[in-house]
Parts: C-alpha cells; sequence; structure tokens
C-alpha cells in the first residue's frame, strides 16, 4: 500500500484498491450479502464518542438495484434513527449524521471493486468540523475534497452514544424499519471505529487491517448476523496491532 505524502487532520478517505476478488482484500473476515432483501442484515450494539472518532472499512458493491442506492453503513440510536449512514449510489456518494447534515457527493462507483472508507469528525474549539475526500491508489495515493462542512458548537455536556450498528442496510427505526430499495448487494471487510481522530497517513495504514479499533472491530462473533448473509476467514500473516503501538 502507497504512502501518503500529505496531511490533512479532517477527513472522509476513501481509498481505491484495484482488487476485484476477496483474496485481493487485506482484511481477513469478510460479510458478504447477495440478495436485496431486508431479512439480510447484520447488526451489534455499539457505544460510540458523539464527536472525536474515526470509521474505516473496506466495501464492494456487487449489483444495483433499479434504484441504484445501497446502504453500507448505518447507524441508529433511540432518538435518531438516522444518526450516522453511509450510501452508495452509482454516481453519487451520500453521508447523512445526526439526521440533519448530509452530503451528496460525485463518485463513480464501480461494481466488483474494493474501495477502502474512512470517515472522521473531530472537535475544535468552535466547531464541528467533517470532510469528505475521494483518494485513488494510482502511482501516488491523490486526495481530492468531496464535502467540507463547519458546524457550529452548541454548549453541551459531551457524551457517548449508545446506537445501533447494522450493515447493508438503512434504520428508520432501532435495527427495523428496512427498505429493500436501500439494501445493499456487497461485500464488507476490516470495519473498525476508534474514538481517536487521526491524520490522512495513518487512515492509510488502517487499511492494511493490521490495526483493531477501541470502539468496535469487526470479527467472528462482533456482529450478530441474519437472513443469508454469508461469512468469509481467511488466514493473516500477522496478528492485529493495538492502536497504541502503531505509532511509537
Amino acid at each position: 500500500m502507497m504512502r501518503v505524502v500529505t496531511l490533512i487532520t479532517f477527513c472522509v478517505a476513501v481509498t481505491v484498491s484495484n482488487a476485484a476478488d476477496n483474496e485481493e482484500v487485506p482484511g481477513s473476515y469478510i460479510l458478504t450479502n447477495t440478495v436485496r432483501d431486508v431479512t439480510n442484515w447484520a447488526g451489534a450494539n455499539v457505544t460510540i464518542p458523539d464527536i472525536n472518532f474515526t470509521i474505516c472499512f473496506w466495501a464492494k458493491i456487487d449489483s444495483w438495484y433499479e434504484t441504484r442506492r445501497s446502504t453500507i453503513l448505518s447507524m441508529a440510536a433511540s432518538a435518531k434513527d438516522n444518526w450516522l449512514i453511509f450510501e452508495l449510489e452509482k454516481s453519487h456518494m451520500v453521508f447523512v449524521i445526526k439526521s440533519k447534515y448530509s452530503s451528496v457527493s460525485l463518485f463513480e462507483t464501480e461494481l466488483n471493486k474494493w474501495y477502502f472508507y474512512c470517515f472522521s469528525a473531530e472537535e475544535t474549539l468552535t466547531h464541528y468540523q467533517y470532510t469528505l475526500n475521494v483518494g485513488e491508489n494510482t502511482c501516488n495515493l491523490v486526495w481530492v475534497q468531496k464535502f467540507s462542512k463547519n458546524i457550529q458548537k452548541q454548549p453541551k455536556s459531551k457524551r457517548d452514544y449508545a446506537v445501533g450498528l447494522v450493515l447493508f442496510s438503512d434504520q428508520d427505526e432501532l435495527f427495523g424499519g428496512f427498505d429493500p430499495e436501500q439494501v445493499a448487494v456487497a461485500s464488507i471487510s476490516c470495519l473498525n471505529i476508534w474514538s481517536s481522530v487521526y491524520q490522512e497517513d495513518q487512515l492509510v495504514d488502517f487499511a492494511e487491517c493490521k490495526q483493531e479499533g477501541d470502539v468496535f472491530t469487526m470479527k467472528p462473533g462482533a456482529l450478530a448476523i441474519h437472513g443469508t448473509i454469508t461469512s468469509e476467514m481467511k488466514p493473516v500473516a500477522d496478528e492485529p496491532k493495538s492502536p497504541g503501538k502503531l505509532w511509537k
């Protein structure tokens, strides 16, 4: 994996991989949905910080529906069904956080091709900042900013949210209210969540799938699998590293 030379502090980064099948993706544990059915999903209860967190994962779309809307990942809290949504369309990438901040960015998603996605949200002294960048793994990893939004902070206490994490489908209610037109026929691997924000070169390190998230790591038993979702476990050469060992 190529290293990034430039650094971007607040970003959602998408690293495009030339991998065409599961043998090429670095992740050892892969979940796949082959049918657009609302009974097909994988989920887990996760406690995530309100701000200052990072989510990374590999994903591959295998088929488009007529509407071409495929929800890779969604999070719902009891009071917010759209706490976080990451949805791909044929020529767009849709991102929603906390029910009201959304982004629609032009991005051509090729079928049967693995992409690496990272979303980071950070708090500054005066605001929250969400930034969307897309990077392609050519001779060098080149980042293009697709979306940037500064949200003025509201006076309130920091807290953690207990959310329902669902793969392959959007939630209109906690672990439910699925829409068949938003189900993703796709594969997902190497999903990790950290309670910190990382710079761009560190996000690229995460694409090697050797660091586990301190909030959540997708591995056997971590998600309840429903319907006909299949799992694949590949042997790995190296043991996962903890985040604290990565840059010491």
